[in-house]
């Protein structure tokens, strides 16, 4: 019966010191879950800016480009016009397909 007691003793013994030694194996980790809360709040305030930024800012390129077009192809058909399009291979327009009968 002593050894049964000594035995019990000894694994008491050992959960006390498992038991106290987890907090400290915890803490690194406690740390890096903060942290990685921290950084999910952060992101998830900046989405909305991040988002309406580059909306707007692709809203703007495109009604750039698509007032811009316009400008830019008259400007290069009245500078081949002036040229003369046999210059300049880029101004020639594409042929329609011929087909033969």
């Amino acid at each position: 019966m002593g050894e049964l007691q000594a035995r019990s003793d000894a694994a008491q013994a050992h959960v006390s010191q498992l038991a106290s030694s987890v907090p400290q194996a915890t803490k690194p980790l406690l740390r890096q879950i903060a942290a990685l809360q921290a950084q999910q709040q952060q992101m998830q305030t900046l989405t909305p800016t991040l988002t309406l930024t580059l909306t707007l800012t692709l809203t703007l390129t495109l009604t750039l480009s698509l007032t811009l077009t316009p400008t830019l192809t008259r400007r290069s058909s009245s500078r081949c016009r002036r040229r003369g399009a046999r210059a300049r291979p880029h101004c020639r327009r594409a042929s329609p397909p011929q087909t033969r009968p």
